[in-house]
């Protein structure tokens, strides 16, 4: 049934950055896992659905977002999240890929692809990661709404400022560091 949702839908990255400008201002070294506390990363990959992470509670003094804040404990941990839908694909004016993904039960939120050209993105070690995921995407830039993903990535709790499928606390996963196509759910494209 989900499928029948998005049928009639554009499928192709959106957005309206077209200057090739890449790199971002706030948190932009902790996007792309080149600020200090990156190497605190818990590097176990911990199971997760959107479902949870949407439920943390980023109210907490410890857990909500300001602009001059280091990363949070919260924000060392690594997420894969498996069986979710990509409903869009959107180039930021920073030239990361913002995917929206969702579970098919309703729940939401946001997850990025940093740009690898871009110098700051050049310097992380997960850089060819970057390249790997955003390769991946690209291949499936014209059909992504026919497939089901596993998104693996870094949690980051953002602000809340309209983006398109921002999460009720404003979590993400940014930046992605790996992304699988599982299965399609469209027999056309098995």
């Amino acid at each position: 049934m989900y499928v029948l949702l998005f049928a009639g839908a554009s499928e192709n990255i959106g957005g309206r950055d077209n200057d090739n400008k890449c790199g971002g201002e706030e948190h932009w070294a902790q996007k792309v896992l080149v600020d200090p506390e990156a190497a605190s990363i818990n590097l176990n990959i911990e199971p997760a659905t959107i479902k949870v992470l949407t439920a943390i509670d980023t109210k907490l003094p410890e857990n909500k977002y300001k602009e001059s804040k280091p990363r949070m404990e919260i924000e060392k941990h690594i997420y894969e999240i498996k069986h979710c839908f990509i409903t869009d694909v959107l180039r930021e004016n920073d030239n990361d890929l913002h995917l929206v993904i969702e579970d098919g039960a309703g729940n939401h939120m946001i997850a990025e692809i940093p740009d690898a050209d871009c110098p700051e993105a050049k310097k992380s070690d997960w850089s060819g990661n970057f390249e790997e995921v955003r390769a991946t995407m690209l291949t499936f830039a014209n059909n992504y709404r026919h497939f089901l993903f596993t998104v693996t990535g870094v949690l980051f709790v953002d602000k809340s400022h309209g983006q398109t499928g921002v999460a009720p606390n404003s979590v993400e996963l940014h930046p992605i560091i790996e992304l699988k196509k599982e299965k399609a759910i469209n027999p056309i494209f098995q």
